[in-house]
């Protein structure tokens, strides 16, 4: 990251009515970089709320210690849940824009100067483009797009001129307009990971809104990829953390349901997810087992499991 510029006073104007929220979780040394970063925007924002999701690191100490923050201190229930709290706060708190980052999420120094001059102009023109993200960097990952394309991620090296639009896009990085949440509501809580983000701004495009790609720098999201991927009738499968694999099986076939699927033909459409479990190389019972439960939760959907 370069070291940020001097701050002209048209740019600490700028970022006057932008509220960030930042989730964390026992990753305090992320969460100090993610902070170092949003302190030097060249448009500083009007406030920082921090949500700790119940970290047992010294991160609540820390946190508590920092005179420019807001914090809110939660159980951990996820980080749908601590999104969740985040933006109904930052809103309540007078943002007109939010800024959305996850503490691994290391911000451009000019992001909210450049991404909401964009922004703002696109949104003023119409109202229905309110929802942006920029150009993110993945620590070992070329540069790449938060977005998806004809339902798939998209993952490419991508240097555009002009906003492009995607079907749905993640939470780092996100930069919404209040209107937005005004219409569609808040993401939803059971999800605890996995789908949170993906649902909610596929709920703002049916509710009218557009999303969009910026050509600005938004940061490097420093993702800590636990997953490898495995080879399976000719096709290449994540393979996630273990105590992940219940929510990836659970929340997707979830997704579907919520969007339409037939409650057979969700649960179906992911059954290779499960059998792809048993080519893993370490602890493939308790993959299998989870996986196994995921399913029959998304079957059921049973919504309980929040930890």
């Amino acid at each position: 990251m370069t070291r940020a510029r001097a701050v002209e006073p048209s740019s600490r104007a700028a970022a006057a009515d932008v509220g960030v929220v930042i989730v964390t979780h026992n990753r305090l040394a992320l969460l100090r970089q993610c902070l170092a970063s949003v302190r030097q925007q060249t448009a500083p924002p009007a406030f920082i709320l921090v949500i700790d999701s119940g970290s047992t690191d010294g991160t609540a100490a820390w946190l508590d210690a920092q005179p420019d923050l807001r914090v809110c201190h939660l159980p951990n229930r996820g980080g749908a849940w601590a999104y969740h709290v985040g933006i109904r706060e930052a809103q309540a708190q007078g943002a007109t824009w939010l800024l959305l980052l996850d503490d691994d999420c290391e911000v451009a120094p000019t992001y909210l100067a450049d991404g909401l001059a964009l922004a703002r102009a696109m949104q003023a023109a119409d109202p229905a483009d309110a929802v942006f993200t920029g150009r993110v960097w993945e620590a070992g990952r070329k540069v790449f797009f938060h977005g998806v394309e004809n339902g798939r991620w998209r993952s490419a090296p991508l240097h555009p001129d002009r906003p492009c639009p995607s079907e749905a896009l993640g939470f780092p990085f996100l930069l919404l307009h209040r209107s937005v949440v005004e219409a569609v509501g808040l993401p939803y809580t059971f999800w605890f990971i996995v789908n949170d983000d993906v649902e909610w701004t596929r709920r703002m495009r049916r509710h009218g809104f557009r999303l969009h790609l910026l050509p600005v720098e938004a940061g490097v999201h420093h993702a800590r990829h636990e997953r490898h991927r495995v080879r399976w009738l000719g096709r290449s499968l994540a393979g996630y953390a273990p105590w992940k694999t219940y929510y990836v099986l659970r929340n997707g076939i979830i997704l579907a349901r919520l969007e339409g699927a037939p409650r057979l033909g969700a649960a179906l459409r992911h059954l290779p997810h499960v059998a792809a479990r048993l080519l893993h190389p370490d602890r493939r019972r308790e993959r299998l087992r989870l996986a196994l439960r995921g399913w029959w939760d998304g079957l059921r959907f049973d919504l309980s499991k929040v930890e």
